[in-house]
C-alpha cells in the first residue's frame, strides 16, 4: 500500500467511537478510499493512513500535532488488473493514473 492505492474501508466504526469524536470524519465500511498518506507513528506496531475523500482538522494528537490518521489494518487494497485498467482507457479514451500502473 503507498499513496494513491485505491482501498476499501473493512472496519465498522463503533457508536461509541463516532459519538467520542463528533468532529471527526470516519471512513464507512465497504466504501472505497485512495491513500493520500502513510505514517508510522511512534509506539504503534502498524502505520496509519490518510485518505484523499475525508480531511480532517489539525489536532493535537499522542504524536503530535497532525490531522487523525486511520489504523491500516482497517483498510484492504484493492488491485486492479492491468486488463481492466485497459478496457477502461478505451472506452474513456483516457490513460488512467493508478499508482501501481504508473
Amino acid at each position: 500500500m503507498k499513496p494513491g492505492s485505491l482501498v476499501e474501508c473493512v472496519h465498522q466504526y463503533s457508536l461509541a467511537t463516532l459519538s467520542m469524536e463528533p468532529l471527526l470524519k470516519f471512513p464507512t465500511k465497504g466504501e472505497m478510499y485512495t491513500v493520500r498518506g502513510i505514517y508510522h507513528l511512534e509506539g504503534e506496531p502498524l502505520p496509519a493512513i490518510t485518505l484523499e475523500e475525508i480531511t480532517n482538522d489539525i489536532r493535537d494528537t499522542e504524536a503530535g500535532w497532525m490531522e487523525p490518521a486511520f489504523p491500516i489494518e482497517y483498510f484492504r487494497e484493492i488491485i486492479l488488473p492491468p486488463a481492466f485498467v485497459s478496457e477502461l482507457e478505451q472506452v474513456t479514451q483516457q490513460p488512467i493514473l493508478i499508482s501501481q500502473y504508473e
